[in-house]
């Protein structure tokens, strides 16, 4: 915002005090109802490789609030308030950008401990930050000079940004703000964590051949052995060049597995417990489960509900699940996994236009800016969190799309572009979603988008029967993004319930709900504690079931005469309507019902089934 500067006259004092007052309402006319700087953000076509991390001045807006504490009672001091209050906004509208950023940063980059640590100290300061800037809008509205706003601007508008006026911090509040520090604590554990190299003494194992040249060699060991440290893909790829047979391979995996589960099981316990105090302080004590599908994510259906489809849905599901999968096993996935890394490698942008152009103008539009402005990372790099996800940067107020590829892309990172353009476009066009905690509503626009684009996936690959196998292989992970949904919704609740929960817990809790689904990894090293690789339990908890639920009305959207247009529909009522009323305003039915979500995923089984590809 530009700020007004008054010009020194040798006029009477009160010519002085009017010049004073109109300045006063004129500056506080442009800030009231906005807290967006436009200092140093002030249009919206920058390019995101014009942005760059610089630390707020953080310490500057205390020193500022206590300046506007000091004066606030002095109405010749309104100028300088009113600037030291403007300057306020702009900081904070700084470290709003930058808290953003930070965390498309420490994602791109996890072994940066530098970055993790900015990013836990600029979250952890939101709270004071919020609260000095609240307190110094409070001491301008009731201040001895307060009657300057009454008169000229509703300050109201400005207060309401913070939830009404200032009463100090309560004890609850104080709880509350040391908890989620706390919490923000052990996620910052938790992304240096998954910067680190997980890795075996290959040594220890019994090879079929010598370690090849392409593994690590670490130290000499002064005898005339080397220890090599084994990671991952090391390990698959000296399974797949037949250096090492699949039980050692196992064996390997299995122990990078429980080093894993050794970090992440005590970061994941710490993290329930912390959480279920926070649940507690905001009065659902014993129920984190309730407080996050409420609180956290605004969802206008509740735990309860999700428990009757649980169980009534298993079977119907799985036996879909069955049924699809006989069409996308048919299908030579390494054949068409080469065929996805050609269409990626290309360029999944230029690869994806002339989809998105048959389907609607309205897509190529924003990926045309999308490209322009630079708001997406989309390639491989090993340094990346093994994550993909759309957020809106706060202040600068655009999306970006972050999606780490797998090193050779496959068909599943084609259909994850799309999963997210379907993220991308939906917060570009209605600026209603960019904010908003209602994710279940966000994930039916995404994965309604990678359904639709099935039926031009003729453009990808070279011939009919593989297209309508990656079509039934897209449906099929669908309806599996359902039933995960439900188990990790049960494993979260259970693990929140638990008493004295341990990682050991943890892992039985995760393969007893497996059970419950037929799969049974109690044997497998491997798998058995593999729950600590599921990112949204630790890093957004509670998220997971809105892939089974939004999958519901993606499926309804596909199904409907015209998917283009009930996406349409669907996606410009989301600035007014929940989930529930969205689906019940396109005739989509009902989410979370049993026998309609029954209906909408048999029909589109058999949809699919009956359409033999492009």
């Amino acid at each position: 915002m530009k700020r007004i500067h008054m010009i020194k006259t040798t006029k009477t004092k009160s010519i002085r005090l009017l010049a004073l007052f109109v300045a006063f309402a004129v500056c506080f006319g442009c800030l009231a109802g906005c807290y967006k700087s436009n200092t140093d953000y002030d249009s919206e076509s920058y390019y995101f490789e014009d942005l760059a991390y610089r630390r707020p001045n953080i310490d500057r807006l205390y020193e500022l609030g206590d300046k506007i504490e000091e004066k606030k009672d002095s109405v010749f001091a309104a100028l300088d308030i009113y600037n030291s209050l403007s300057e306020m906004f702009d900081i904070y509208s700084n470290v709003m950008a930058m808290d953003g950023l930070l965390q498309i940063y420490t994602n791109r980059d996890v072994t940066d401990e530098y970055l993790a640590n900015e990013s836990f100290e600029i979250s952890s300061a939101l709270t004071d930050v919020q609260n000095t800037l609240w307190r110094a809008v409070d001491s301008v509205a009731t201040g001895a000079g307060g009657w300057l706003t009454r008169v000229f601007v509703d300050t109201e508008a400005l207060l309401m940004q913070f939830g009404g006026s200032y009463g100090g911090e309560t004890d609850e509040e104080r709880e509350f703000k040391e908890l989620t520090v706390r919490e923000l604590s052990l996620l910052k554990d938790f992304t240096v964590a998954n910067g680190n190299e997980y890795a075996v003494d290959g040594d220890a194992y019994d090879f079929l051949y010598p370690i090849p040249d392409g593994a690590k060699e670490y130290t000499d060991n002064g005898d005339g052995t080397k220890t090599w440290l084994l990671t991952t893909d090391e390990i698959y790829l000296l399974l797949d060049e037949g250096y090492i047979s699949g039980q050692v391979a196992n064996e390997m995996l299995g122990d990078i597995e429980y080093q894993r589960f050794e970090v992440f099981g005590e970061i994941y316990t710490e993290l329930v417990e912390v959480r279920n105090k926070i649940a507690e302080n905001k009065g659902y004590a014993g129920n984190y489960g309730e407080y996050a599908y409420k609180e956290l994510f605004g969802r206008d259906f509740t735990l309860a509900e999700v428990h009757e489809i649980r169980d009534s849905l298993k079977s119907v599901i799985l036996d879909l699940i069955y049924k699809i999968s006989e069409q996308s096993d048919k299908t030579d996935f390494d054949a068409a996994d080469q065929y996805a890394d050609r269409v990626y490698s290309a360029g999944i942008i230029n690869s994806a236009r002339p989809v998105l152009a048959d389907i609607s103008e309205r897509f190529t539009d924003v990926l045309d800016n999308m490209e322009e402005t630079g708001y997406c990372d989309l390639e491989y790099d090993d340094k990346k969190m093994d994550v993909s996800f759309t957020m809106t940067l706060p202040v600068i107020d655009k999306p970006f799309i972050f999606i780490q590829p797998s090193e050779h892309a496959t068909t599943v990172d084609v259909s994850t572009f799309f999963h997210e353009f379907g993220h991308y476009f939906h917060q570009s066009v209605v600026p209603e979603a960019r904010y908003t905690n209602d994710v279940d509503t966000a994930e039916v626009l995404s994965q309604a988008l990678e359904l639709i684009v099935t039926k031009y996936y003729g453009k990808f690959y070279p011939d009919r029967e593989m297209a309508s196998g990656c079509r039934a292989d897209t449906v099929r992970r669908l309806l599996n993004s359902f039933i995960d949904a439900l188990i990790v919704d049960e494993f979260e609740e259970r693990t929140f319930t638990e008493e004295n929960l341990t990682p050991e817990r943890a892992s039985e809790i995760y393969l007893e709900v497996l059970a419950k689904y037929g799969i049974d990894y109690s044997y497998d090293d491997v798998s058995r504690n593999s729950w600590v690789n599921i990112y949204h339990i630790f890093a957004y908890p509670f998220y997971y079931i809105s892939y089974g639920v939004s999958a519901v009305a993606a499926a309804a959207i596909y199904n409907a005469e015209d998917p283009v247009a009930a996406y349409m529909d669907f996606c410009d009522n989301t600035a007014t309507k929940s989930l529930k009323e969205n689906c019940e305003a396109c005739s989509l039915g009902d989410p979370v019902d049993a026998a309609k979500i029954t209906e909408t995923f048999t029909t589109l089984v058999n949809a699919v089934l009956a359409d033999d590809g492009n």
